[in-house]
């Protein structure tokens, strides 16, 4: 960064009273305008806020006024400039100040150069900086490995409104991981904008970080404020979108796509509120994210003018699958491909998947579980190989899964709509915190609560609630993560999840964003299954996280409970997280559930958790369940038993990378 300071006379007039300031001096007075400050000497210590520390100036220093405008002569060596360990020694600096007029002739060691002109009336700027090679040895980072070569950069105009040119010559970062970035490319700045042209990445890895707690929302502005609204606030804390794109993608992910027109209506039973996200086109919470991704991914490729095509590639439980098939369905330079474990999902989910349309879509089952199918994909993404022969075909990758931050992001909009709507109702005051009760597998609908939290949300507890795979609950209470354990199947198999890729990024926050640290707990997992974190990060996660978990029988039972008790017909993710909600009854806040999917979607295990069992088939029981119970039976799942089967590829999991290069072809 480069900082201008703009000089008056006072601040000539206070060196004599500094003192970091040590040598002879001659000060002029009104008596002796031109009277001549000449020294030599040396300056210990001079600290810049914001900008560093200059430890040590030596050099000879000339200050003449004349009449109004001061003129100073530096011609000095800088021997360390930085701030603690992040250091550049053995500067030269060549400058002239007069008047108005900053002029860095020359401030350079054999790393980097900048010459400079800084009008101080009219705030102009005109500046060029130049770096022939900088490495982290150079600078003393610890953490993180990279060469930068040959950068350019020129920047003149208003200081209020700069533009210029940046060419980033070429850059190679090493990660913790020990993965690589090499960077090439050139970009622009014109006012509060930044034009990206030509970036690439040879591995396709594009990474970065928000430190989310300066982001913060005012929720005064979101009072009465409609989902649409409170979308867009929040997508503008995290994206680099113009209002208006913003605005177009929130409207052409929900408008007319979601069955109520809250999106996420609010409901209230005797121990709580029941959030429901399932009123999107496939009748699941991931609508609401998978939704608004594809078009936050067009948008992101026509500002970056990216001419390759997006391959999304998904593994799913169930509910992440046809949400993403249905949210990338013919959308434009996409496409997407699905795995599924063959015997782990229900039939109305297996159906919807294999009934999927659109001409960019690929379905496929494998032989295995979820995180078989998970654990492929994440292998992928770091398979340089595999990635290089998609480029050839002008394809890069993405994903629709949690691991993919902008399906998250959308996911916190419903937490925050839900606590405005308690407060428009006079439930509780603006301000006052409420607990939510997750139903979780891979950790990523808690994370987008906890998210929901750091910009501003005022949240008691995130309860997280597991079935009998109770990994998280495990963890949460012990600080021990291992999955080292029989994988169950349960009447809620949208959470038969051993590995939960999103507390990673959980570690990541509250360890102080320590990339060497959880880089050694992932490869503990790895490697042996299993990890421990320190008492003191379990102790700052027990600070905003609960835990329960509940059984098969307690589930089908709290169903059935509820439904006699409220009239209020819960599917089996939901009602594990209402099981959960009356364990850890919290009558001194608000407590909303979070309901994830349709009774429909799993109506064997719903229907007997009211009835006695029935070996009829899935879409019998759920015309039965509907006579019963008079609750709708959502749109998008009336007749899908009559659609044609599109999707029949079964494959073992160690052929996902043959059979997604096979198929491409078809797409």
């Amino acid at each position: 960064m480069i900082v201008f300071v703009n000089t008056s006379i006072t601040t000539i007039n206070l060196i004599k009273k500094n003192p970091h300031f040590d040598f002879e001096y001659i000060f002029f007075n009104e008596k002796n305008k031109n009277n001549i400050l000449s020294s030599q000497g040396q300056i210990n210590d001079l600290s810049l806020e914001y900008i560093g520390k200059i430890e040590k100036i030596n050099g000879t220093y000339n200050f003449k006024k004349v009449e109004k405008d001061i003129e100073a002569n530096l011609n000095t060596k800088i021997a360390s400039i930085g701030y603690d360990k992040y250091k550049f020694e053995n500067f030269n600096l060549v400058a002239n100040y007069s008047g108005n007029q900053v002029k860095i002739k020359d401030f350079s060691n054999n790393l980097i150069s900048l010459k400079a002109d800084y009008n101080v009336d009219s705030q102009k700027i005109n500046s060029n900086v130049s770096i022939n090679r900088l490495t982290n040895k150079d600078v003393y980072l610890d953490k993180v490995e990279f060469i930068l070569e040959n950068f350019k950069a020129n920047i003149q105009g208003d200081i209020k409104n700069p533009q210029g040119n940046i060419d980033l010559g070429s850059s190679i970062v090493t990660l913790p991981s020990k993965d690589f970035v090499k960077i090439t490319g050139k970009a622009s700045i014109k006012g509060d904008k930044v034009n990206i042209d030509g970036i690439n990445l040879d591995n396709n890895l594009i990474t970065g970080q928000y430190n989310i707690k300066e982001k913060k929302l005012d929720l005064n502005n979101l009072i009465d404020k409609n989902y649409y609204q409170v979308a867009e606030a929040v997508l503008k804390l995290f994206v680099d979108f113009t209002d208006e794109e913003i605005k177009n993608c929130v409207e052409n992910a929900y408008r007319g796509k979601f069955s109520h027109e809250k999106i996420t209506p609010l409901v209230e039973l005797s121990d709580g509120y029941v959030l429901e996200l399932f009123n999107g086109p496939t009748s699941a919470f991931k609508d609401v994210g998978l939704s608004l991704l594809p078009q936050l991914t067009k948008t992101a490729l026509t500002k970056v003018n990216d001419k390759n095509d997006i391959l999304i590639l998904t593994a799913t439980s169930g509910d992440t699958g046809k949400a993403a098939l249905e949210g990338f369905k013919d959308v434009d330079r996409t496409k997407i491909m699905v795995f599924y474990p063959n015997d782990g999902v229900s039939v109305v989910q297996k159906t919807q998947m294999q009934t999927q349309e659109g001409k960019n879509t690929k379905v496929c089952a494998i032989h295995g579980n979820f995180d078989d199918a998970q654990s492929g994909i994440k292998e992928l993404f770091v398979d340089n190989e595999f990635k290089k022969q998609l480029l050839e075909k002008n394809i890069k990758l993405s994903s629709a899964n949690s691991i993919n931050i902008g399906r998250l992001i959308p996911q916190v909009v419903y937490y925050i709509v839900a606590y405005l709507d308690l407060v428009n109702n006079k439930k509780i005051n603006l301000g006052d915190k409420v607990n939510f009760i997750v139903p979780t597998g891979n950790f990523g609908n808690i994370l987008a609560g906890y998210y929901a939290e750091q910009i501003g949300l005022p949240i008691n507890k995130l309860i997280c609630a597991s079935n009998n795979n109770n990994v998280l609950y495990d963890f949460l209470t012990t600080g021990v993560y291992d999955k080292n354990r029989d994988f169950l199947k349960t009447v809620s198999p949208s959470m038969d999840i051993l590995i939960s890729s999103n507390l990673e990024r959980l570690l990541y926050y509250v360890s102080g964003r320590d990339n060497e640290y959880i880089a050694r707990l992932m490869q503990d997992l790895k490697e042996t299954g299993r990890f421990e974190v320190t008492p003191e990060i379990l102790s700052i996660i027990k600070e905003k996280f609960q835990a329960g978990y509940t059984t098969d029988e307690d589930t089908k039972e709290i169903i059935k409970k509820i439904y006699n008790k409220d009239n209020y017909l819960l599917d089996t993710h939901t009602a594990v997280a209402y099981k959960v909600l009356l364990d850890n009854l919290d009558k001194n806040h608000a407590n909303i559930v979070l309901s994830t999917a349709s009774p429909y979607k799993f109506t064997e295990s719903v229907y007997s958790s009211l009835n006695t069992p029935s070996n009829e088939d899935e879409f019998t029981l759920m015309e039965k369940l509907h006579e019963q119970t008079k609750v709708d039976i959502p749109e998008n799942l009336q007749g899908l038993d009559k659609k044609e089967i599109r999707h029949k590829d079964v494959i073992n999991k160690e052929n996902m990378k043959k059979y997604i290069l096979e198929k491409l072809g078809e797409l």
